[in-house]
């Protein structure tokens, strides 16, 4: 068990900050824990719950975290490729895991091209950017992109990598204080949210302050892992995306849908976007065959025939409309009204 970026984050007491409230729909009354996250599951920590709201759905872990401590958390993680050498193979290079992510996002920076097209010379806010990869598509693509990251040593990386996209290291305040010495517009015609609420501590906050910084006909993108995966209902215990406390809240439908509306937001197009594996790895270890699994997937053949699985058994749950993760194409919603 990996343990060296978890140190700082203390076991929780017994019913001691708990978040018990839906981060999605806010509700509160009736919450019942799932699971409790075991010592032995990769890359978590023991002694963390999560719930699931019987309004809407969605699956929350119910500790707190003070910010500091998530960032550093995510800092070490990232940094080490702990992730990435687990999903693919431990022999990956950093060059590999970059251009693995870049060719990835640019699969997702094609999907803008969905709804109302996007015309003239736009500025983009990617939050969460990371290495810069997707600030990089876009900035290509003729926009005028900017990457925000709490990470310090992903925007060294992405700013020595992508030198024509702007990075700024920091939070929203960091955010604004750069825009007021910047030739930048106050607000954005396109915000990017890929893969990024599922960790924030408070999503609905995230999403108010993402609505306050878009244009009045502005665009918002967000690729988020769904609770209503078909993997969710029958291997939820060991589902990739119960990682404590990398992943805070996975959104429902229904409670993604409550969220943006509280904040202001509405909903223009939405498609599945399957991005998530595990299914191979979460049979066998709710089979007892944990140590075995991983003893075989040292093998390059076995890995080949593990991702070929994995991909049909992710094709089969997008085709029943229950797959890993969705696209959603995002308005506000005085606009929304308009159309």
């Amino acid at each position: 068990m990996m343990t060296d970026y978890k140190s700082n984050l203390n076991p929780p007491a017994p019913n001691d900050k708990r978040n018990r409230a839906c981060p999605a729909c806010q509700a509160d009354t009736s919450i019942q824990n799932i699971f409790c996250v075991s010592e032995t599951k990769d890359f978590s920590y023991p002694g963390y719950e999560y719930a699931q709201c019987p309004s809407c759905r969605s699956i929350f872990l119910t500790n707190r975290f003070a910010e500091e401590d998530l960032i550093d958390f995510h800092r070490q993680f990232w940094g080490v490729g702990k992730i990435f050498q687990f999903r693919f193979a431990p022999e990956k290079t950093l060059i590999d895991r970059k251009k693995f992510w870049a060719e990835a996002y640019r699969d997702k920076f094609s999907a803008l091209n969905v709804g109302k097209p996007l015309t003239g010379k736009l500025t983009l806010l990617d939050c969460g950017s990371g290495l810069g990869e997707f600030c990089s598509a876009a900035s290509d693509a003729g926009f005028r992109a900017v990457g925000l990251e709490p990470n310090e040593d992903s925007v060294k990386q992405a700013q020595l990598a992508f030198p024509d996209a702007i990075f700024v290291n920091g939070n929203f305040e960091d955010l604004r204080l750069y825009m007021q010495k910047s030739d930048l517009p106050e607000q954005f015609d396109v915000i990017a949210l890929h893969d990024v609420l599922e960790h924030v501590e408070n999503p609905l906050n995230f999403l108010r302050v993402v609505e306050s910084l878009m244009k009045p006909s502005g665009r918002l993108y967000v690729t988020i892992p769904i609770a209503d995966h078909l993997q969710h209902e029958y291997l939820v215990k060991y589902s990739h995306n119960f990682i404590a406390p990398f992943h805070r809240t996975l959104f429902s439908k229904d409670g993604f849908k409550k969220a943006l509306e509280t904040a202001g937001l509405k909903i223009l197009n939405s498609h599945d976007h399957s991005f998530i594996w595990g299914w191979t790895r979460g049979l066998a270890w709710q089979l007892g065959l944990a140590d075995e699994y991983e003893t075989l997937r040292k093998d390059p053949i076995f890995c080949k025939l593990d991702f070929a699985v994995d991909n049909l058994l992710e094709k089969i749950s997008h085709d029943l409309g229950r797959g890993g993760e969705m696209f959603f194409e995002i308005t506000k919603s005085a606009y929304y009204n308009t159309l």
